[in-house]
């Protein structure tokens, strides 16, 4: 055994955070946390709050680029994704839904759940505004159409949910 190893194979034994530790007390958020901290900020901008949705689902894509307030105000959906097209990665072929594995169905599933709860969350008021559905399906219908993969199947999966939601909930 080699010294200093803490254990036969030579690997670090991990060690259990104590209860009282911060760390075992800290959760990361749930999706209901997220949705009502971002209608929150819809409330307070919807400008505001409708870009940041957007950057999350552009992030959701495994697009490191981001919307500015400029562009949302001054290009349409179709020179923003243009836009996005030129920065994305092309040589990576993997985005977080092409992930093989666990890793893929968590992230899936964490995706459509956060499209379920968001949808519930604003049922009857905000996304009927005439200003956030129709914006969101523009952005999702024309990243639906990119060239970029990941683009594509993201967006379509979203689509494809909140329009399942919509329809069992009319």
């Amino acid at each position: 055994q080699p010294r200093g190893s803490g254990s036969p194979t030579g690997r670090r034994r991990r060690t259990a955070k104590p209860a009282g530790s911060p760390s075992s007390q800290r959760r990361p958020p749930t999706n209901g946390t997220v949705v009502d901290e971002w209608l929150d900020s819809y409330k307070q901008s919807r400008e505001a709050g409708l870009l940041v949705l957007i950057n999350f689902i552009v992030q959701c894509c495994g697009c490191k680029g981001v919307v500015s307030r400029e562009m949302l105000d001054g290009m349409q959906h179709a020179e923003i994704i243009s836009t996005l097209t030129r920065e994305f990665n092309e040589d990576s072929v993997n985005y977080p839904l092409s992930t093989p594995g666990l890793q893929m169905k968590r992230f899936k599933a964490s995706l459509c759940e956060f499209a379920r709860v968001l949808l519930r969350s604003c049922r009857n008021s905000l996304i009927y505004d005439e200003y956030l559905f129709p914006s969101l399906l523009a952005l999702l219908t024309g990243l639906s159409d990119s060239q970029v993969r990941a683009f594509r199947h993201t967006s379509t999966l979203l689509g494809k949910h909140i329009s399942s939601l919509q329809a069992q909930n009319t």
